[in-house]
This record gives C-alpha cells, structure tokens and sequence, in this order.
C-alpha cells in the first residue's frame, strides 16, 4: 500500500495492507505533515528543505516505513550538498515497507 492510497486522515498501517484512524496520533501527524508540505513547496533546497525531509522520513520511520523513509534522507541530503534528486531516479511512490 503506498501512503497516497489513505483518504485524508488516515494514516498506512506498517503490518497490513488497510489504513489506521488514531484519533491522537493522526490529527498531530497530519497537522505535522501539513506544515512539511508548506516548508518544502516554498524551499526546494537549503536548510528548510533538509529539515522538512528528514523530518517526513522519521515520521515514516516511526509508522514502519524504513525503505520509503530512505528516500527522504536522500531527498535531505541532497537538498543541503547541491545534487538533483531527481538525477538520480530515486522516487517514493515506487518504495513500499
């Protein structure tokens, strides 16, 4: 299952193939990952860049995620060294858990 297949308020459970609702954990998650979604529209590289990624990948992370969350970290480091993400074909929609 990837993580756009969740209606919105859902979170991917990691051990199965449904969707979550964690009263608690989604309204922060999504809040969370609303305001990501802010810092990395209005910075595509740099700092904020960095740390919106790398902050996405543990939250990946946490929810079980590891190999989509590797994505992240390559998104973070490259946002801060200078090299196109992009170039090197790495896409998280084709990595699932």
């Amino acid at each position: 299952m990837s993580l756009l297949t969740c209606p919105h308020g859902l979170l991917p459970h990691p051990k199965s193939t449904g969707c979550v609702r964690s009263r608690s954990a989604v309204s922060r998650y999504s809040a969370a990952r609303a305001e990501l979604a802010l810092v990395r529209r209005s910075a595509s590289r740099g700092v904020w860049a960095s740390l919106a990624e790398s902050t996405e990948a543990s939250f990946l992370r946490q929810l079980g995620w590891h190999r989509a969350a590797a994505v992240h970290d390559g998104r973070a480091l490259a946002a801060v060294s200078g090299i196109d993400a992009g170039a090197a074909g790495a896409r998280g929609s084709d990595l699932r858990a």
